[in-house]
């Protein structure tokens, strides 16, 4: 084992070096700590290398300044390598302190890590060493220098992190200085040498050895140039920061001034919070919104606290402190001026970071909101109201639309007019979600509101279940602050139902008018087809017969036409012959367009019986009853008691007549009469379809009009133009009459005129068939409605198309909608019509008179 010595004025030196290489290190991490951007990489630097240039020095010169009793030399790759461990771990250093997460945290990490590189390189240059010995290192000394290492990183990083005046940075660099130095020796205390075999030892030691010393004085010499550069590089940029900083102040000074001049006029408060002195500077505007002397000092947090209402100070408190965390800062709360006003004021804040990083200042600008919340409580209050107002309201149905349509407002009214919620209604086009049918062309709407500022007509809508109202819409146009048309309130009331009964109402007076008028039209067929021969007779039987039809009519009037029961029919139409007549049948109900043909069959019977029949007798008897079942109703009418029959008779009257003609073209059923010599009987059925317990009609009898519809379009007879009649040629007539009465009238009427009557046609499919199966028809002559529903539309359209002229018959008003056709008729006949009325229109429709009637003709 060899004992090495040291040069102690060369140790000294190392420790000069060291000290010196702590006090640049220090200043020039002070001007890092100082700048941004690439000048602080600069400074960095060039502490690194201060630090770790200086720190190899000390540790070479140290090295140079030992010597052993044998042949020593130094491997000049290991050595560089050292140097630049010793740079690259203290750069690493000072990155991870300015780099890292909290301040502890930064600070143990970069202390760690450019302890271990120092220790690093010491030992990376122990190995450069070469000579004829082994080192051997005592394991507890080792360790011991490499947390003399660590600790010395570590306060050098904790002073360079400090803002520290001249003398403490020297007393800081001369303990840094012994600390790096008391590292090294105790590296070197460490190692033990052991001389190999056969290597010569030396009789003493040579401290003096020029080339040791010079080199040691050499890199020492180097390392203080260096040095020397990098203070005096920092002292120069110390004197241009402090003057740049200089103007800085006074051109801030100058910017406060004027920012304070535009904040005053503007009645907005400047306000900064020291976080470091906890101390807030404020404006003259500031300390006026807060209720205090313009000439107010600053004050603490807690002061500011004080002077808010008490309901808000834990929230303002809260927000100001969760500003500072996130960076920005927004709140508004009350203070309580002098006088006891209560004032609101906003405030936004932003928190400005000081060159470590770390917060530094909290700053930001105060308003008065006061005026601005009384106006959102008035709005809100008001906003109140009108929603109080609307749910009190049967029409509480308001939306606001875009000028294109789209929904901006849904109030809950129409949420619950149809069926959307505002979520689901707003944004999307209000003509498109309720699919608006508009009475006329949009575009004329529109043009109505921008012209006159508003709109109120009726509406068709679709709800979100698929039904059609009716809406009267109010629309009023509302304008933006320019005066332009901006959106358009509509208000909303579902009128469905009362449209309904308006329709209803319209549909029960046109069918009053309709049904008068062709009962007046019954009448006059009767006053013209009965036989006036006997005046006393012919108005016994036109009051007999009007008094049937009257007492049906009352029946009918008293259920509603909704039908009319048999028995209380028969009994009313029997009830001039009490006693004599027996009645008996099971329940049934007649349609009501059945009650009046029944109703004359009835007297037409009872009227015959008392004047030939069982009747005319005192101890004649007369029996009326029915069966119901199995399909068609059937009266049978049997007379017993009265005058024996002979023979039936030999001319059949207009009684026997008309009773055929109610019976098989009112009834759709038939008359059967027998003339048996112990009194007459007959046998009346009924269709089944005019029993109230029937299907409807147009599902057992009656062809649809869509099905009318589709036989016209398979079945499409060419036009054709009608050759000119030749001499005695007879006109051919479509006659199209659902009334039994008014269908004989008008046969016996065009025949006596000299025309050919083709028909009657009481329904839509007979009325088609006879349009298509007739080739050589002159004109037509067509009754509107035809009963169960069926109107004669398309009869009169497939004449149209084959160019037959056509007359048009209905007891309706002229508000009934004829869609067009009136306007190409011959002319249109209102009932009652005068017989004149018909001539004149036959006229027109086939182009010359047939023949001229006689008076006779005129009379039945």
């Amino acid at each position: 084992m060899l004992t090495g010595s040291h040069n102690w004025p060369l140790v000294i030196l190392s420790i000069t070096v060291a000290t010196a290489a702590a006090f640049t290190a220090l200043d020039l991490a002070g001007r890092m700590q100082a700048s941004v951007g690439w000048a602080r990489r600069v400074w960095l630097a060039a502490a690194a290398l201060a630090m770790g240039g200086g720190i190899w020095s000390m540790h070479f010169v140290g090295m140079l300044a030992f010597s052993l009793p044998l042949p020593m030399d130094y491997d000049p790759g290991l050595t560089v390598l050292s140097l630049m461990m010793a740079v690259l771990f203290t750069g690493l250093g000072f990155t991870v302190l300015g780099r890292g997460g909290g301040p502890p945290v930064a600070l143990v990490s970069g202390g760690l890590l450019m302890g271990a590189g120092v220790a690093a390189m010491h030992y990376t240059g122990m190995a450069a060493m070469r000579m004829p010995a082994d080192l051997h290192y005592d394991g507890v000394l080792v360790v011991g220098s490499v947390l003399i290492a660590v600790g010395a990183a570590t306060v050098a990083l904790w002073l360079a992190r400090r803002d520290t005046a001249l003398p403490e940075r020297m007393a800081a660099a001369v303990a840094m200085g012994l600390a790096v130095a008391g590292m090294h020796y105790t590296g070197m205390a460490a190692v033990t040498w052991i001389p190999r075999d056969g290597a010569v030892v030396a009789g003493g030691h040579n401290h003096g050895s020029l080339d040791h010393v010079g080199l040691a004085l050499g890199v020492a010499a180097a390392t203080f140039l260096i040095l020397l550069l990098g203070l005096v590089a920092a002292l120069y940029d110390r004197r241009f920061a402090a003057l740049a900083e200089r103007e800085a102040r006074i051109a801030l000074r100058e910017s406060e001034a004027r920012l304070n001049l535009v904040a005053e006029s503007g009645g907005t408060g400047i306000w900064e919070w020291d976080l470091t002195a906890n101390i807030t500077a404020h404006s003259a505007s500031w300390s006026r919104l807060h209720g205090l002397s313009p000439e107010a000092s600053a004050h603490s947090w807690e002061d500011w606290l004080a002077r808010l209402h008490p309901d808000d100070r834990s929230h303002a408190d809260g927000a100001a402190r969760a500003g500072l965390a996130a960076g920005t800062y927004a709140d508004e709360y009350r203070v309580v001026h002098a006088g006891g006003e209560v004032r609101w004021i906003a405030t936004r804040g932003v928190v400005l970071r000081g060159l470590t990083g770390r917060p530094a200042r909290f700053t930001g600008v105060a308003v008065d909101i006061t005026e601005r919340r009384r106006a959102e409580t008035a709005l809100a209050e008001s906003a109140a109201r009108q929603r109080d107002l609307l749910a009190t309201l049967d029409l509480g149905a308001f939306m606001i639309r875009d000028l294109d349509g789209m929904i901006r407002f849904w109030s809950e009214g129409c949420a619950g007019l149809y069926g959307w919620t505002a979520a689901e209604a707003i944004g999307q086009s209000a003509h498109e979600l309720l699919q608006t049918v508009f009475p006329v062309p949009r575009g004329e709407v529109e043009a109505a509101l921008e012209r006159n500022g508003q709109w109120t007509g009726d509406l068709r809508h679709r709800t979100r279940d698929g039904r059609e109202i009716v809406v009267t819409v109010h629309k009023v146009l509302r304008h933006d602050a320019e005066g332009q048309p901006a959106t358009v309130l509509e208000a909303l009331t579902d009128v469905t139902e009362r449209k309904r009964a308006e329709e209803l109402r319209l549909l029960l007076a046109r069918e009053v008018d309709h049904r008068a008028k062709n009962a007046l039209a019954v009448v006059l067929s009767l006053l013209r087809l009965t036989p006036r021969a006997d005046a006393t007779l012919f108005a016994a039987s036109i009051e007999g017969r009007v008094a049937a039809m009257a007492r049906a009519h009352s029946l009918l009037a008293t259920e509603g036409w909704r039908g009319a029961d048999l028995h209380t029919l028969a009994q009313g139409e029997l009830a001039a012959h009490p006693g004599r007549i027996s009645i008996a049948g099971s329940p049934v109900r007649l349609r009501a367009e059945a009650a009046q043909p029944v109703a004359m069959l009835l007297h037409e019977l009872a009227t015959n019986a008392a004047k030939y029949g069982a009747l005319r007798s005192a101890q004649g008897s007369v029996s009326l009853t029915w069966d119901g079942k199995g399909g068609d109703l059937r009266l049978f009418w049997e007379e017993r008691g009265g005058p024996p029959i002979e023979q039936p008779p030999a001319r059949v009257g207009f009684g026997s007549r008309l009773m055929a003609l109610l019976a098989s073209q009112q009834l759709g059923g038939s008359l059967v009469v027998n003339w048996a010599s112990a009194g007459m009987s007959c046998s009346i059925s009924v269709a089944s379809r005019f029993v109230a317990s029937a299907a409807p009609a147009s599902t057992l009898a009656h062809i649809s009009r869509g099905d009318v519809e589709a036989r016209t379009t398979d079945q499409q007879a060419e036009p054709f133009a009608r050759p000119p009649l030749q001499a005695n040629e007879r006109p051919r007539v479509l006659v199209v009459e659902d009334e039994p009465l008014l269908a004989a009238e008008l046969e016996h009427i065009l025949s006596n005129f000299g025309c050919e009557v083709v028909g009657p046609a009481r329904n839509l499919a007979e009325a088609v068939r006879l349009a298509l199966a007739t080739r050589d028809l002159a004109a037509g002559m067509l009754d509107v409605n035809l009963g169960n529903g069926e109107v004669a539309f398309t009869a009169i359209d497939l004449l149209e198309t084959r160019g037959v002229p056509y007359i048009i018959a209905t007891g309706y008003s002229s508000a009934f909608s004829l869609e067009g056709r009136d306007l190409r008729a011959v002319t249109v006949l209102h009932k009652p019509y005068p017989q004149e009325a018909l001539l004149n229109a036959i006229r027109a429709a086939v182009g010359h008179r047939p023949r001229t009637a006689s008076a006779s003709d005129e009379v039945c």
